[in-house]
C-alpha cells in the first residue's frame, strides 16, 4: 500500500499511532501502475469537509481511541444527517464491543492464574482526493489482542455527491453489465503479471477467487477505480495491504 496514504490516515492519531500504522503496513513494491484513461475527471470542486467525532477508553484492559467522520456540506440534509448517524451508531457498537472482548478475555486471563494483557483499539479515518462528483473516506482500523502482532484493516466508503447517494461498483456499470467478470479479469491479469516480478499471492481456494459484492474500492486523484484488498485477503501479512489500479481503457465502454 502507499506509504503516504497509510501515514496520512494515521496522522490524526499522532505520532506513536503513524509509527505504528507504518510498521503494520510499510513493505516495499513496484511503482504503481496507472493503466488506461482515467473516469470522472471533472474540474467541478466540492465542499464537503468531515470533522471528527471521538470516542477515548482507558483501562488497566484496554485503550481505546476512535475518530469517526462527521460530513457536512452535501446538499442533501436528511441524507447527511442519516448518515453521520449510522457511522456513529456503528462505532459505539464497535466500541462497546472491544471493551466487552477485553474484560471477558482478562477475566479469563486472571482466572487461570495468568498475567492480564492489555488490548489495543484505534479507529481514525482520511479523505480520499477523488475527482467530483465522487467523495471518497477511508476507514482505519487497528486492534491489538494478544499474539506476535495486532491486525489492521482498511475500508472505503465513496458517496455520490449529486445523487447523495452511497455508491458500490455496481453503480458504476450498465445493469446489462458483468462488471464483476471484467473486473475479476482485470485483477488476475496484474496478480499474474506482479508474481513474475517477485511479489507473494496465495494460490487456489485461499487466494482471489473473484471480488465481492461490497467490494471494498476507491476512486483515487487520477480517476481511477482501485481495487483494496486488506491484510490476509489474497497474499500474505509481510504483503500488507494490496492495491490493484483497474485498466480503464477496458472498462469504459461498459460504464454509465
Amino acid at each position: 500500500m502507499n506509504k503516504k496514504r497509510m501515514i496520512q490516515a494515521m496522522c490524526a492519531l499522532g505520532l506513536i499511532y503513524c509509527m505504528l500504522f507504518t510498521t503494520l503496513y510499510a513493505k516495499t513494491q513496484p511503482a504503481k501502475e496507472k493503466p488506461g484513461a482515467a473516469i470522472f475527471v471533472m474540474a467541478t470542486q466540492n465542499s464537503v469537509t468531515a470533522c471528527p467525532k471521538s470516542y477515548h477508553y482507558q483501562s488497566e484492559v484496554i485503550s481505546l481511541d476512535m475518530k469517526i467522520p462527521q460530513l457536512q456540506g452535501l446538499t442533501d440534509r436528511t441524507f447527511q444527517r442519516q448518515f453521520n448517524q449510522n457511522l456513529l451508531k456503528e462505532a459505539k457498537a464497535r466500541k462497546k464491543n472491544a471493551i466487552s472482548e477485553a474484560l471477558q478475555y482478562n477475566k479469563e486471563m486472571i482466572r487461570d492464574g495468568l498475567k492480564p494483557l492489555k488490548f489495543e483499539y484505534l479507529e481514525s479515518y482520511t479523505a480520499i482526493p477523488s475527482p467530483y462528483p465522487y467523495y471518497t473516506l477511508e476507514f482505519f482500523k487497528y486492534q491489538y489482542s494478544g499474539g506476535a502482532h495486532g491486525l489492521g484493516e482498511l475500508r472505503y466508503i465513496t458517496i455520490d455527491l449529486i445523487k447523495n447517494k452511497i455508491i458500490s461498483l455496481k453503480d458504476l456499470f450498465k445493469p446489462t453489465v458483468d462488471y464483476k467478470a471484467l473486473i475479476n479479469a482485470g485483477i488476475n491479469e496484474q496478480i499474474s503479471r506482479r508474481i513474475q516480478q517477485g511479489e507473494v499471492f496465495f494460490v487456489g481456494d485461499g487466494g482471489f477467487v473473484g471480488i465481492k459484492d461490497e467490494q471494498n474500492f476507491y476512486i483515487n486523484q487520477d480517476g481511477l477505480i482501485v481495487i483494496v484488498f486488506n491484510v490476509y485477503e489474497i497474499a500474505p501479512y509481510a504483503a500488507g495491504v494490496i492495491e490493484i489500479p483497474l485498466d480503464m481503457t477496458k472498462l469504459l465502454p461498459y460504464m454509465k
